[in-house]
């Protein structure tokens, strides 16, 4: 396990790396590992969790297929359960507003999710002018 200055424990990297995985294909003839989408912007602010540092969240998914997304744009235009099977929000209760309709049907059709730490989709967050900005709780 690793600790955070503020003497919090992290999520153990074998518990994330389990969630991810049991989302895979299930029968044995043709299983692979899920391919993980990953949300990983810049700036994003993290809110009722300690924040994860990048080392800590590169070594959870090492070995996994991911593809980062860094903009809600692009969450919204690239997240596909096509192309996904589990969605990763590794800022605590903090989302991205702008993607949620595509977040939301990503759900729906059958894509997993997998929210690190606080209550999810309580703090909407948006982009102003390059800031990322908090919206009213939810």
């Amino acid at each position: 396990m690793t600790t955070h200055g503020d003497g919090l424990i992290a999520l153990p990297l074998f518990c994330l790396m389990a969630l991810i995985l049991s989302v895979g294909v299930a029968t044995a003839e043709d299983w692979r590992p899920p391919r993980a989408a990953l949300f990983h912007a810049p700036g994003f602010p993290t809110a009722d969790a300690p924040a994860i540092d990048d080392a800590t969240l590169a070594s959870a998914l090492a070995g996994l297929p991911v593809e980062t997304i860094d903009s809600p744009s692009g969450l919204a235009t690239r997240l596909k359960r096509g192309d996904h099977d589990v969605l990763v929000l590794p800022y605590g209760s903090a989302f991205p507003l702008e993607a949620w309709p595509a977040i939301r049907d990503f759900v729906k059709s059958g894509g997993g999710l997998v929210v690190l730490g606080g209550a999810p989709f309580h703090q909407p967050v948006r982009q102003e002018e390059g800031a990322w900005v908090l919206g009213p709780r939810q």
